[in-house]
C-alpha cells in the first residue's frame, strides 16, 4: 500500500502499474535529454492527457533538484543523476514491483485507521521535514500541527513503524518516548565542483528495538 498527498505522485505510480502503459511512458521518455533549455520547455507544458501529466511529473522528478516538481528547479548533474537512457528499465522494474499495490491520496490518519492486510504489519512514514521550506518543496501545507498529530497518531497505533525525520530538537522532544537512531550520508545534488559534498543527518525513528540501522540504509 503506497499513500501519498501529492497526488501527481500517485498518478504516475498507478500509470506504471499497468505494464502496457509503462511501455507508452518510456516510449515518450525515450526522445528526451536532460538538459537545463529542455526542462525549462517541459516545466512550462500544458499538459491535455493523462499520459502528457504523467511524463512531465517524470522528467521533472528526474532532472529537478532533489526531485521536487512543485516550482521545480534544474538540478540534473551529469555522473550523478541518472541518465534517461537508464529510465526505462527503472520504469519496467517499478512497474513489476507495484503489481496489485493499492495507492490512495489520503490523510495519514485514515490509513493508519485502516484494518491491517496481514498479520505483520510495518508502515513506513516520510513526513516533510520540520523544518522544510513549506512553499518550496510541497503543494498541500503541513505546518506544526500537523507534525504534532504524526507523533500522536504514531504513539498510538498497533503497527509497526519505522520513521525518517530530520535531526532538530523540536522532532527529538515529540518522539522522546520511541527509538531515535542518528544516520547520516552525502548528497548527491547541489554539490558544486571541487567542494565537499554536503551532508544531510536525519533521523530514523520506530516502535520496536533495531539493531545496525546505518549500514541497512
Amino acid at each position: 500500500m503506497i499513500n501519498d498527498l501529492e497526488t501527481e505522485i500517485i498518478d504516475l505510480y498507478r500509470w506504471i502499474q499497468d505494464a502496457e502503459r509503462c511501455e507508452q511512458l518510456i516510449e515518450m521518455l525515450s526522445r528526451e535529454e536532460a538538459t537545463r533549455e529542455r526542462h525549462a520547455i517541459i516545466k512550462e507544458l500544458v499538459v491535455e492527457t493523462e499520459i502528457e501529466k504523467v511524463f512531465k511529473t517524470y522528467y521533472l522528478n528526474r532532472t529537478s533538484y532533489s526531485g521536487i516538481i512543485n516550482r521545480p528547479a534544474w538540478g540534473y548533474a551529469e555522473g550523478k543523476s541518472s541518465p534517461p537512457k537508464n529510465w526505462g528499465n527503472f520504469l519496467r522494474t517499478a512497474s513489476k514491483k507495484l503489481v496489485d499495490v493499492e495507492m490512495f491520496s489520503l490523510d495519514f490518519t485514515e490509513i493508519l485507521n485502516m484494518p491491517p492486510k496481514g498479520r505483520d504489519v510495518l508502515i513506513y512514514l516520510d513526513p516533510p521535514y520540520y523544518h522544510a521550506d513549506q512553499k518550496r518543496a510541497y503543494t498541500k501545507p503541513f505546518d506544526i500541527e500537523d507534525h504534532i498529530r504524526v507523533a500522536h497518531a504514531l504513539r498510538n497505533t498497533k503497527y509497526n513503524f519505522c520513521l525518517s525525520y530530520d535531526d532538530c530538537p523540536e522532532i527529538r522532544e515529540l518522539y522522546s518516548w520511541a527509538n531515535i537512531n542518528d544516520v547520516s550520508w552525502l548528497y548527491n545534488t547541489d554539490n558544486k565542483p571541487g567542494q565537499s559534498r554536503k551532508a544531510c543527518k536525519e533521523v530514523i525513528i520506530t516502535n520496536y528495538e533495531t539493531k545496525h540501522i546505518n549500514s541497512i540504509l
